[in-house]
């Protein structure tokens, strides 16, 4: 499988990542529709990287930071090495924390990519992952999507939305079971975005630094 920064996938998807909600599922009281609803769009993110992949239309040239866990972003702009004053501006993302129930998933990501920072807020998180499991080698890749929320007043919150794919399938996985949990909200402060779960038997911790 490709790296999708080596794609450019990421960087294709800004038009699709920026879609708003339906004007229906404003309301507060609508959250299980608003989790339908940001579920839906990662679908069709994800339909679109691959359509995206199939047609070869993303470049190398063009493609977004690359941020390895625990690594300093890498840039693929020769001129921002430089110190070009026209050089565009390095994705400084990075994910600082993902673990559950004290288990340092983040430890286990071979790569992390973050997408640029849409207008209104909104952001994918791609990871690759390896991980062992009764005594097996594992693999998977997480999607994890951050949309703003549009029917609060206060600002820095999202919804969120979990895809996965595996190996094989292991409903033991962490990334697994995120992705089957409902109503997942995140907010903003300063550079930093946090999700967490107050349930005592699944305990979330989530951290990423948007570097802006």
């Amino acid at each position: 499988m490709e790296t999708m920064d080596s794609l450019g996938l990421l960087g294709g998807l800004s038009g699709l990542l920026s879609e708003g909600y339906s004007p229906n599922l404003y309301s507060r009281t609508a959250a299980v529709d608003r989790t339908e609803e940001t579920n839906r769009l990662l679908t069709r993110v994800l339909e679109k990287m691959e359509e995206l992949k199939e047609q070869g239309e993303a470049s190398r040239s063009t493609a977004p930071a690359l941020l390895v866990a625990d690594e300093a972003p890498v840039s693929t702009s020769s001129s921002a090495a430089a110190g070009s004053p026209d050089a565009p501006v390095k994705n400084r993302s990075r994910l600082l924390r993902f673990a559950v129930n004290g288990y340092n998933v983040l430890r286990t990501c071979r790569t992390v990519y973050i997408s640029d920072i849409q207008d209104d807020g909104t952001f994918l998180v791609t990871g690759d992952r390896r991980y062992m499991s009764d005594g097996q080698t594992r693999s998977e890749t997480f999607h994890i999507l951050f949309k703003t929320r549009q029917d609060t007043t206060l600002p820095g919150e999202y919804d969120a939305a979990t895809a996965v794919t595996q190996d094989s399938y292991n409903p033991n996985s962490f990334v697994y079971q995120l992705s089957r949990r409902r109503n997942m909200m995140a907010s903003r402060t300063g550079n930093l975005v946090s999700m967490r779960t107050e349930d005592p038997d699944w305990r979330l911790e989530l951290l990423i630094d948007l570097g802006e």
